[in-house]
Parts: structure tokens; sequence; C-alpha cells
């Protein structure tokens, strides 16, 4: 064999390869970039906890679909069983009936959760709250599907702990709002009662005395 021809199949094998190694790559970055572009549409449920701005000393527990899209068929795994609701403003004041959590959409599951919508219950009060859980955490896992395809499930947890020392505010002013109307509610109760006077003013229009009215056609 001669020489030219063993650099030519070397040059062959070289190109090949080469060949070969380019398809693979661009194999894995087509399916990374789909992988990608299907994780910024897919749905993805969070369970966290949060004040409850109508009552500061309370807290909520919050299931939200932060994703892009439906979720359906939601389900929760809660690594230990939490109470249905345990009151007291300190850890001092904590009140546990004993009645675990057996019902609501942590238990129950929940059929579908469109893009950015949530449901939320009372758990119960920080100081209760954080005397029944010793200043732990339970983890949650969440399932879902998007459309018949299951997806990775999410890992939350539920704490109270995070809230000590902070300040829950009505930052969009509902409960001034509904101060507002309550008052007007009782003012008007009272004057459909008979027990107060509405009272109206009219006022004539002034005349300016260096202009006296004139007849038109005069």
């Amino acid at each position: 064999m001669e020489p030219s021809d063993i650099t030519l199949i070397v040059a062959s094998a070289a190109t090949a390869l080469g060949t070969l190694a380019l398809a693979i790559i661009t194999g894995i970055y087509v399916h990374l970039t789909r992988r990608l572009v299907q994780m910024q549409s897919d749905p993805c449920i969070v369970v966290f906890t949060r004040h409850d701005l109508a009552q500061p000393s309370s807290i909520l527990v919050v299931i939200k679909n932060i994703g892009h899209s439906l979720a359906r068929d939601i389900t929760f795994d809660l690594d230990e069983r939490i109470p249905e609701f345990v009151a007291g403003v300190t850890e001092k004041d904590a009140k546990y009936t004993g009645k675990v959590l057996s019902d609501g959409p942590l238990i129950t599951g929940i059929p579908a959760l469109a893009p950015g919508e949530e449901r939320a219950f009372m758990w119960g009060q920080w100081g209760g709250l954080s005397h029944w859980l010793e200043r732990k955490a339970v983890g949650v896992t969440c399932h879902f599907k998007r459309g018949d395809k299951l997806l990775p499930p999410t890992r939350c947890v539920l704490e109270v702990k995070s809230f000590e020392n902070t300040i829950a505010v009505d930052t969009d002013g509902a409960r001034k709002t509904a101060k507002v109307l309550e008052k007007i509610e009782k003012r008007l109760s009272m004057l459909a009662r008979g027990h107060g006077r509405l009272r109206v003013l009219a006022e004539h229009p002034r005349v300016s005395p260096t202009k006296p009215w004139k007849r038109r056609g005069k």
C-alpha cells in the first residue's frame, strides 16, 4: 500500500470521526434547547406559608402554580402529619385542639390550577405554630401533570420560624377601605331608621351687580 493511500485513509477516518462528533454535539444541543423551552412553558406547583394581611398574627398555607401552563392532577406528600389549626399569638399562649389536618387541598389534592392561580387556608397563629413545630420545618412533595405527562415533583417546606420579628403590612389599603365602607354603612343605617338628619344645602347662583340683566333684543 502506497503512503499516499494510507494518508488518504487516515484523512477519511478523521473526517468521519469529526462528522460523527459534530452530529452528536448537535443532537445534544437540540435536546437541551427543546428541554429548556419545555421547562419555560411547564407548570410549577409550590407550597409555602405567608402572613394573612387581614389578620397579621395569622399564618396561611398557600398552594400556587408559579409556572406558565395549566397544572393537572395535583397531589401532595407530607413528611409528617400537621395540625388543623394552632392558636396562640406567642408560644406561651399556644392552644392545640389535637386535631390533625384531614381535609382541604393539601390532603385531597387539586384537579387543576391555572398559571398564577392559588389556594390558601388558615393554618394558625405564629406563636402556636412555632411551639408545635418546635421551630422546625415540615417537608412537602408536590406531584402534578402537564396534560397527561407526569412532571418531576417539586420539594417545598412549611415553616414559621422566618416570621419571627417580622411585620405584616396591608400594602393595598384593603383594610382601610373596608373601615371607611363600614362607617358609611352605619351612617346610612342611622338615616334609614330616622336617627339622623340628611342635610342638603342649595345655593343660588350669584348675579354680578355691575352687570344688570337685560332682555334680549333690547
